[in-house]
């Protein structure tokens, strides 16, 4: 099969992490170039454009766009009245009514639309998702997700630390675990949140916690730039059965270290001893059952839209969906700056 011809805009760590080295490492595509500003100490046989133009007058398939969320509308709109398939990293852009005008233009041209929600195939939460599938915590009554680090400075040369539109960590961590949520409940009944800036040297939140309302059940979620102790990653309450998992999955520290993909099956594997625990009772003792987890596999995504380009496959992580997580980002600011639940349509 042909591969795909790819065209990479940004390399900062998302274009060069999180990116790239699937572009390079999988067979079914080619990175034919890079619009960045310098090419300096960059990727080896590879165009690199000085302007969007170029660019778009190159014959690549599908455009991946890794800059900061600011420009997400606006390079995505000309890439798409081009004609270009397009991959935009999470958040998909800074407000529902950029999402939605994408998602239209998309449809008229008849291209290709995904964002990069990576941890979706996070090693941790597939094993979640398999869980919650096969009924072994009985009925869901509670789903924590977290998502701490320890950055109490400010770094001025993250966008996500900028300030403006887009900025903060409930758009950068906010999106994953939105995204993920959403992926397992759907829409929520309503949104209570609170978003804070707990240093007041950055411009924009470094925390949030938000508290999703089912029918019959919540889902919680929260991230912190002061954390610097363990924390359960996972938190599931059911019915039958609990089920606790620490530690984060180590697709995002390979990539990192490695700058590259290589198709294994230890790729995306976790060690033993990081595998979380289901706890249930059992004769009036609790029970400790070892759940093994499940491979990362960042690869899919790719995996999933070079099917789609091909017309074999759906398109993984479609605008609509991308579009559901920036609603609930805003039902969470209106939330906080109320101190309100907000229901949702």
């Amino acid at each position: 099969m042909k591969r795909i011809g790819a065209a990479l805009i940004g390399y900062g760590v998302a274009g060069k992490c999180f990116h790239a080295p699937f572009l390079t490492g999988l067979p079914s595509f080619e990175l034919r170039g890079i619009l960045v500003r310098t090419s300096k100490g960059l990727l080896p046989n590879v165009r690199y454009y000085t302007d969007l133009e170029e660019l778009i007058k190159d014959s690549v398939d599908v455009v991946v766009i890794a800059t900061p969320p600011e420009s997400h509308y606006s390079l995505g709109i000309k890439l798409i009245n081009a004609g270009k398939n397009i991959v935009i990293d999470k958040p998909f852009t800074c407000t529902a009514s950029e999402g939605e005008e994408l998602i239209l233009a998309a449809k008229a041209k008849g291209v290709l639309l995904s964002v990069y929600q990576n941890r979706r195939w996070d090693s941790g939460f597939k094993t979640v998702k398999k869980l919650i599938k096969s009924k072994a915590l009985g009925k869901i009554v509670e789903y924590s997700s977290r998502f701490d680090r320890w950055r109490p400075e400010r770094n001025v040369g993250k966008w996500r630390e900028q300030g403006g539109p887009g900025t903060g960590v409930i758009f950068d961590i906010g999106s994953h675990l939105i995204d993920q949520a959403l992926h397992l409940f759907g829409s929520p009944q309503s949104v209570r949140a609170n978003v804070f800036t707990l240093n007041p040297e950055r411009p924009t939140d470094d925390f949030f916690e938000i508290t999703f309302r089912y029918s019959d059940f919540i889902a919680k979620l929260r991230a912190s730039s002061f954390v610097s102790s363990p924390f359960p990653h996972f938190e599931i309450h059911g019915t039958e059965a609990s089920f606790l998992k620490f530690d984060l999955d180590p697709q995002e520290e390979k990539l990192k270290r490695d700058g590259v993909f290589t198709e294994s099956s230890e790729w995306g594997k976790e060690s033993s001893d990081r595998n979380g625990k289901l706890y249930r009772m059992n004769n009036g003792k609790r029970e400790e059952v070892i759940i093994q987890t499940e491979n990362g596999s960042y690869q899919s995504f790719y995996e999933g839209v070079a099917a789609a380009i091909h017309g074999g496959g759906k398109t993984p992580v479609p605008g609509e969906e991308a579009l559901k997580v920036i609603e609930m980002i805003e039902h969470c600011k209106k939330s906080a700056n109320s101190g309100t639940e907000i229901f949702c349509k």
